[in-house]
């Protein structure tokens, strides 16, 4: 077990150079990795796989720091701005050491925004390279690079839109069974979402497989397109999806909410301990001739 454990971090950390070598400005280093990934492709899929969930995972934890931060920040900024005029109403001169840890804590944040995008290119990178296999497996990676894209409007990452679309095209019609592909609750969002996004035939192949993956979030967006049917992209196949979509989607969506309820566990009301069942230490006295036994036949 250890060796494969090796191994698989080897292939890894093989798969990221190879990634990194493949986006690199000299022409001859890129070409040369792109061969080298080609060539690897069947054996270095399962390595890009867990590379792009540990940058999803490393980008959810970043984003949480910087969250967390901002909001320590601000209410940091509040309290200095209460503490300044206190001090200015009560005639207290502000000293520097004051300013000097206000500046401190204004460069903090800049600080953590670099942090939070370190590694952000990889997981632009490693998305374009999985957006080339054919394998019903990129579609979680692909959903989640989606959502990502339409947070970052105004990052060169659009230029790979194109081809994670044409990935979930391709392979988003593969779907005929839930089991078919493991998709977690925060790639079917990604999904949901996606149907927002002005690309009608992305918004098409998603709407054909959501009575077999989709989730209450999804009957909710269904029935809005279903109604607005003359808004300015929602018309031809999108309506036609929507409105065909919608009976299996609804029943998906009951049978899921029925399921839940039955597996939900009872509440029980608090049963007093001397309720329990426990081992009687009295015995009573019984007559031997009312004991029972067997008959015998005459």
């Amino acid at each position: 077990m250890e060796q494969i454990a090796i191994q698989t971090q080897l292939q890894e950390q093989e798969a990221r150079s190879l990634v990194s070598k493949s986006h690199s400005i000299f022409p001859w280093k890129r070409k040369a990795a792109e061969k080298e990934l080609q060539e690897r492709s069947a054996e270095l899929f399962e390595p890009l796989l867990q590379l792009f969930d540990q940058e999803m995972a490393d980008y959810r934890k970043r984003s949480a720091t910087v969250t967390f931060s901002t909001i320590t920040l601000i209410a940091l900024s509040i309290v200095f701005s209460a503490v300044e005029i206190g001090m200015v109403i009560s005639g207290i001169p502000i000293n520097d050491s004051f300013w000097v840890t206000a500046g401190m804590l204004a460069l903090i944040f800049p600080a953590i925004i670099s942090a939070s995008q370190m590694n952000f290119k990889m997981h632009k990178m490693l998305a374009k390279v999985l957006s080339k296999y054919h394998d019903i497996r990129i579609i979680g990676p692909m959903a989640e690079a989606l959502r990502f894209d339409n947070h970052d409007q105004n990052n060169s990452f659009l230029n790979y839109s194109p081809k994670i679309v044409s990935a979930l095209i391709d392979t988003l019609p593969e779907i005929t069974n839930e089991a078919d592909v493991q998709l977690s609750s925060y790639q079917i969002r990604c999904l949901n979402n996606a149907l927002s996004f002005n690309k009608p035939i992305l918004s098409t192949a998603i709407l054909r497989v959501l009575p077999v993956i989709g989730n209450a979030q999804s009957l909710e967006i269904v029935r809005r397109l279903a109604r607005n049917r003359h808004s300015k992209w929602n018309v031809g196949l999108v309506a036609s999806a929507a409105h065909s979509c919608l009976p299996a989607l609804e029943e998906r969506v009951a049978r899921l909410t029925t399921s839940q309820t039955l597996l939900r566990p009872s509440s029980v009301e608090h049963v007093g301990g001397n309720a329990l069942l426990r081992a009687s230490f009295q015995t009573s006295e019984t007559v031997s001739e009312e004991l029972l036994r067997a008959t015998s036949g005459e």
